[in-house]
């Protein structure tokens, strides 16, 4: 089809000097145009940009807010107990583990040649990350009471341990201690037991003093921690161990949310008179969960 004005429109335009040449492209009365653009084509490229600017903003905002998100829920594990990797039974952690590959404790002692100062400056990193007591912050959770103030966090006090909170922690006397902790796993509790329904297979010694201390008339959950040798031979080379503060992890310092400032409870086992130059294997049972370390 063939534009009539076409002829027109290729016509030459007439020198009306630059600053006419500029109102006139301002606004041209012949072609009723604005900067070289009618009303319809203004129109098209108004809706045009719209539409694209629209798309781009709706797009921004989009993944601004996934990000956003993503940031306001990393101080949360995406993925939680039964659905993460680590599951919903959290290990029993052995402190001091010099080699990551075996919980191995051995050292030298004599006169000319100490050899457990790694050990012990080992500890010492553990013990660093302890806090002092802050009322704003903590709250005291005694052997499992439970509390009112939910909006605080259980203090663990390592003065608590006794012995094993002493200089050289028992190394430089031969009778060392180790410490056990339950690794932090984002919203687990226990499920602990009834003082009166105990396993037939705990050990006497824990029933024992699981009896003493408890009553019908004051609740008190823990995560109990039981120690024996693997074999008879170990049973009487590791000789007579304690607990400090007590053989268990209190329930009240569980879940672990990932608050500022939280402290997981500790468990020393102070071995009094072990054997000298015998491996023990000890296995360390935390009810139901088993660990073993040598």
């Amino acid at each position: 089809m063939v534009n009539p004005n076409l002829e027109l429109e290729r016509k030459p335009q007439p020198n009306f000097g630059l600053w006419k040449s500029f109102l006139r492209f301002l606004w041209n009365p012949e072609k009723r145009t604005i900067l070289s653009r009618t009303k319809k084509d203004w129109g098209l490229c108004i809706v045009y940009y719209i539409m694209f600017l629209g798309t781009l903003s709706a797009l921004f905002a989009a993944l601004m807010y996934i990000a956003l998100f993503n940031i306001n829920q990393m101080d949360t594990p995406w993925y939680q107990l039964e659905m993460s990797i680590i599951g919903a039974s959290p290990g029993l952690g052995f402190w001091p583990a010099v080699r990551m590959s075996s919980p191995l404790i051995w050292y030298k002692w004599n006169e000319r040649e100490m050899t457990y100062h790694t050990y012990v400056t080992k500890i010492n990193d553990i013990f660093d990350g302890y806090r002092p007591y802050n009322p704003d912050i903590y709250r005291h959770c005694y052997e499992g009471y439970k509390s009112n103030e939910s909006d605080k966090i259980c203090f663990f006090n390592l003065e608590t341990l006794g012995h094993c909170y002493e200089p050289q922690y028992g190394y430089d006397t031969q009778m060392p201690c180790v410490y056990l902790t339950l690794n932090q796993v984002y919203r687990w509790e226990p499920r602990c037991y009834a003082w009166d329904t105990l396993p037939r297979n705990f050990p006497e010694y824990l029933k024992e003093y699981i009896s003493e201390k408890h009553s019908k008339e004051t609740k008190r959950d823990h995560v109990w921690v039981s120690c024996a040798g693997v074999h008879e031979a170990d049973s009487q080379h590791m000789g007579d161990i304690s607990f400090h503060p007590y053989p268990g992890f209190p329930a009240e310092f569980y879940p672990y949310l990932h608050q500022d400032g939280y402290m997981s409870p500790l468990v020393a086992i102070k071995f009094n008179n072990p054997a000298r130059e015998y491996s023990v294997e000890v296995l360390v049972d935390n009810r139901p969960k088993t660990a073993r370390m040598v």
